[in-house]
């Protein structure tokens, strides 16, 4: 690495800095909140049940007894999470806590990242520095979701190889291709770019050819291999993009909620610093590396299209492959006295004065759900009867948050004789959540949560406040046209024949 004296020191001290503003960005600028409604508390409970009872499902009460389906979606988010489930405990913000701990330390793996692309010690820093205000990588550190852990995976994973071309550690070659493998897992569409990946490594010289065929077939295989749990999805991103999953409609309408939610303004400038990054490696003889940063940058966005919302998360794992080759901006020999360290820093404060309006917009997310972060005390440390029957739309949100019986509102219609009998021998409770509103794309949603407090008469027992609503959980009492076991008897001792 080409440096002046001390540059490995200032190195550190400027990666360490940049990492404590990502560190400070995701735990306090950026509030603890779901985003995605229904997905992460799948991923929380399917963690719990596989921490503690070995097996990787979504369960819920149904009048036959507990029922368990097979988990549907990726299983690596579930397997991490099954970890802190086994040794804290399961609650359903665990995967915000992980992600917050991925994001900030993917800040200085990014450093590393760029270090073995051959970029000089404190140029390195750029990169780490954007990442750390990145307004879309800081929003969803906060959350559930996978996209962050997935990128965190896909950057070990391609920061270990780059170092094993330098020094040839088997260790750093098996944490290489067993990490990107996990990000498959993590994110089925990250094989993309674990494809690109297998690609620039045949194509690596400073490797003998039977080491990086060897190392090819490894990350083809295990990719290829995590890939497979998940292909089952293909059929449910069918569902939820109409049947014209990957189609040319998808494709437009994907950039173009990328331009809508404003989004193409941090990612715009971030592929043209790259841009600039990758023409600077090429010029200074790094061609290996500026055709791996290009291949995997577009790999990554490649992935963006198989999907018609939520554009600007799925664009992460290309995030961090550019921002790798930033730092080559800066880069330049000694002779030319380029500038100092410092202009690393200074260049992130300014880039994050510019990004001002974002980074405040992800301060103040919406919440998704009744149970959530910023509403789930008031719900949770309320006192609830130990054999009570939980009903919502959507049990695993209940059930993440650690409810025990719950039960879906259409399997309490299915049996209303049932349903009348639980009401006056138990404490039946129902949520009046988001999944009750109309606005919802829940198929029947709205009329079953109708159907059920029309059929039965209730009483509030907890209102809660969500994004300029309110939602309730109901006491029902009995069906409406019934009478209680005490009203009868008292009938009947008046004399009365109803």
């Amino acid at each position: 690495m080409r440096g002046e004296p001390g540059s490995v020191w200032a190195f550190v001290a400027c990666v360490s800095l940049a990492t404590l503003v990502g560190l400070w960005v995701r735990f306090n600028v950026i509030p603890a909140h779901h985003a995605m409604y229904l997905d992460e508390p799948w991923y929380a409970e399917a963690s719990c049940n596989l921490a503690h009872q070995g097996a990787l499902e979504n369960c819920e009460h149904r009048w036959t007894g507990r029922a368990c389906t097979p988990y549907r979606k990726a299983p690596g988010w579930p397997l991490v999470l099954s970890v802190p489930a086994k040794l804290f405990g399961c609650r359903s913000s665990l995967g915000i806590e992980v992600n917050r701990l991925l994001g900030t330390a993917s800040v200085p793996l990014l450093a590393l990242a760029s270090i073995g692309l051959g970029i000089s010690w404190w140029p390195a820093g750029l990169g780490s520095w954007i990442l750390a205000v990145h307004p879309v990588h800081a929003e969803w550190s906060a959350t559930g979701e996978t996209n962050v852990a997935a990128a965190f995976a896909l950057l070990l994973g391609v920061c270990a190889l780059l170092h094993y071309r330098l020094n040839r550690r088997r260790s750093l070659a098996l944490v290489g291709v067993t990490s990107t493998a996990f990000s498959v897992l993590l994110r089925p569409e990250n094989l993309l770019v674990a494809m690109a990946l297998t690609l620039s490594v045949t194509l690596c010289r400073s490797l003998p050819p039977r080491r990086r065929t060897m190392l090819a077939l490894a990350l083809a295989s295990l990719s290829a291999l995590a890939f497979v749990p998940a292909a089952s999805l293909w059929s449910m991103n069918e569902a939820i993009s109409g049947g014209a999953f990957l189609s040319l409609s998808n494709i437009t309408q994907s950039f173009r909620t990328l331009g809508q939610q404003g989004g193409w303004q941090i990612h715009g400038l971030v592929a043209a610093a790259a841009a600039v990054g990758v023409a600077r490696l090429g010029q200074s003889s790094r061609t290996w590396e500026a055709t791996l940063v290009a291949g995997l940058s577009l790999a990554g966005i490649a992935s963006v299209v198989a999907y018609d919302r939520f554009a600007p998360r799925m664009i992460l794992v290309a995030t961090v492959t550019m921002l790798a080759a930033c730092g080559a901006i800066l880069d330049a020999p000694r002779r030319k006295g380029f500038v100092s360290w410092s202009t690393v820093p200074a260049a992130a404060i300014v880039l994050s004065v510019f990004w001002r309006g974002h980074l405040q917009a992800a301060a103040r997310p919406s919440e998704t759900q009744l149970l959530e972060t910023r509403s789930v005390q008031s719900v949770t440390r309320a006192t609830w009867p130990a054999d009570g029957l939980f009903i919502a739309e959507q049990p695993a949100v209940l059930t993440a948050s650690g409810f025990k019986r719950v039960m879906s509102t259409r399997e309490a219609l299915s049996n209303r004789a049932e349903l009348s009998y639980a009401v006056q021998e138990l404490p039946v409770f129902f949520f009046d959540d988001m999944y009750c509103e109309d606005g919802f794309r829940g198929g029947g949603s709205p009329e079953r949560c109708r159907d059920l407090t029309r059929a039965f008469s209730s009483s509030e027992v907890l209102s809660v406040g969500l994004h300029s609503r309110r939602y309730s959980v109901l006491r029902l009492t009995r069906a409406v046209g019934t009478r209680t076991t005490g009203e009868r008897s008292s009938d009947a001792s008046n004399g009365s024949l109803d």
